[in-house]
């Protein structure tokens, strides 16, 4: 082989020992540099020679990411000339077919209007996995940098996630078909659960709300997807203020409770809602608590009272396992009377604090 040849071939290798991620994909290895970087300043430092970089800490330098060119490809045109000549190559191929899907048609059959829907909502649920997977190289990345030196990741992980609350939020304007139409895809239902916990207090009482106001969708089938979702809303939950927890059940009827009791989504979400309220009111005092919320809350926990009372025992389904305080709550805000006519729910629904 010539050296040329040899030179080709070493390249080849180490490209593959390209990352960009190095504490993340190969931990020791970068550890061990930063330690042998360490080790000869200080030898050099000790025999009264000047290190390179002066007095600076060593550093471990990424690489930056390659760019896509996301220049629109024009064909060559002649001026003057009687037609258009159209050129192609492997990069810009020669367009036969027009399949975009934003062109609107009065007359276009319902069916095909409704496939037409579906076709955007898949493309809007992959470049919301698109996104997920740009937070996530964010967030590797910033795993390699010093405190110091995040902030800019930080603000580009915050514009990512304000793009990604954007496409969701759509879905939730008010209208019950959207969120059908996104529950309708185990995929669309994934994407809100890994969303939820990225979002702010603000991003989250709005997407979290559309969702407990149209989570009828979601609770047509019990699956992995469900149980999901219903991870991520009690993780978010746990952190969420009276105020926030008034805010979301405001626009719960009664009709639309009775319905959600007896789903197993519903059910779930609804006494991870009641629990958050027992915390709350075991550390903070009602006394210390403004009186409209504290009425608000009492007023929710009493609807939610008088549905289960309406409801046969049978029909009530069983929550998702998770730590429950159905019971506590339910006794400390009601009067005996009202515990009295549920009590047989209560123990089906927490057996074991009975």
């Amino acid at each position: 082989m010539t050296q040329r040849e040899k030179d080709w071939v070493i390249k080849i290798q180490l490209l593959q020992l390209h990352t960009d991620n190095p504490y993340v994909d190969d931990y020791y290895y970068t550890t061990w540099k930063l330690r042998q970087a360490v080790r000869d300043r200080e030898r050099k430092q000790s025999l009264g020679l000047q290190p390179e970089g002066g007095d600076t800490e060593p550093q471990l330098l990424l690489p930056q990411l390659a760019k896509n060119d996301s220049k629109a490809y024009k064909p060559v045109q002649f001026e003057g000339s009687l037609g258009r000549l159209t050129s192609s190559s492997v990069h810009n191929p020669r367009k036969i077919l027009d399949i975009s899907l934003d062109r609107p048609d009065d007359s276009e059959d319902p069916k095909a209007r409704m496939g037409r829907r579906f076709k955007l909502l898949l493309l809007d649920v992959e470049k919301c996995f698109d996104l997920m997977l740009e937070v996530d190289d964010v967030e590797k990345k910033a795993l390699a940098l010093p405190d110091d030196s995040r902030t800019e990741l930080f603000q580009t992980r915050a514009s990512i996630i304000s793009e990604l609350f954007g496409r969701l939020s759509v879905y939730g304007s008010g209208q019950p078909e959207p969120f059908q139409l996104l529950s309708s895809l185990r995929k669309g239902i994934k994407v809100v659960a890994r969303t939820l916990p990225l979002l702010d207090r603000g991003q989250l009482c709005v997407l979290l709300g559309d969702v407990f106001v149209h989570m009828e969708p979601f609770m047509v089938k019990d699956g992995e997807e469900q149980a999901q979702l219903y991870t991520s809303i009690r993780r978010v939950l746990a952190s969420a203020s009276l105020e926030m927890l008034i805010y979301l059940t405001s626009s719960l009827d009664k009709l639309y409770l009775d319905s959600i009791l007896t789903k197993k989504l519903g059910s779930s979400c609804m006494w991870a809602l009641i629990s958050r309220g027992e915390n709350i009111y075991k550390a903070v005092s009602p006394v210390d608590m403004e009186i409209e919320h504290h009425n608000a809350w009492l007023n929710f926990v009493q609807s939610v009272a008088d549905s289960l009372r309406e409801i046969c025992v049978d029909s009530l389904s069983l929550p998702l396992p998770g730590s429950l305080l159905v019971e506590e709550h339910m006794s400390r805000l009601l009067d005996k009377k009202s515990l009295a006519g549920i009590e047989e729910h209560i123990e089906k629904i927490q057996p074991s604090r009975s």
